[in-house]
């Protein structure tokens, strides 16, 4: 079951694969969630059982992280 989990992963590192275009899509919906936020801390949960790249490739880069 670990090498699955690993081999699903991988597909995010071909553009051309329809999950780097939903990741994409997500990652600019969180871009623009923290934009509109109020002022102040904000809390980003993430329920996704994946390895975190819809948010902390957003964090890494956002002003706001």
């Amino acid at each position: 079951m670990s090498a699955d989990r690993a081999r699903w992963h991988t597909r995010h590192d071909d553009p051309d694969n329809s999950p780097v275009q939903r990741l994409a899509a997500v990652q600019e919906q969180i871009r623009r969630a923290l934009d509109r936020a109020q002022p102040g801390p904000v809390r980003l949960l993430s329920l996704c059982a994946g390895d975190g790249r819809d948010v902390l490739q957003v964090l890494a880069e956002h002003p706001r992280s």
